[in-house]
């Protein structure tokens, strides 16, 4: 029961807060992120937001959102009908540009392959 709460509240944290991204906040660099995944803690006290960016600088990227991090938080506190509302923190998921790694190594194996 408590997992399917933590489930929903986790989807709509990702809703709401990818919402504000686009519509609240006005920073071109920002708008083409991916919220990868959130992860609240069993309490409802703290949402970790997993995000991934289209660019070269991921951590320039996170600070953006860390600087923001204030103003989005004050509006998920209003978009959200909740008891508790938990405190958001952002971190940088690299599964993405890892993952992209890994495909590039295999096709790089490919092509070294057919060349035999």
């Amino acid at each position: 029961m408590i997992h399917q709460r933590i489930k929903r509240v986790n989807e709509l944290i990702k809703q709401e807060v990818s919402k504000i991204i686009q519509e609240e906040l006005d920073d071109p660099r920002i708008k083409f992120l991916t919220i990868t995944s959130v992860e609240t803690t069993p309490d409802l006290k703290k949402a970790t937001i997993w995000v991934s960016f289209l660019g070269e600088n991921p951590e320039e990227l996170l600070s953006v959102l860390v600087e923001n991090i204030y103003k989005i938080q004050r509006f998920l506190n209003r978009r959200l009908e909740m008891k508790y509302i938990p405190r958001v923190e952002f971190k940088y998921d690299n599964s993405l540009s890892y993952a992209q790694h890994i495909e590039e190594l295999l096709d790089e194996v490919k092509g070294e392959k057919r060349k035999r």
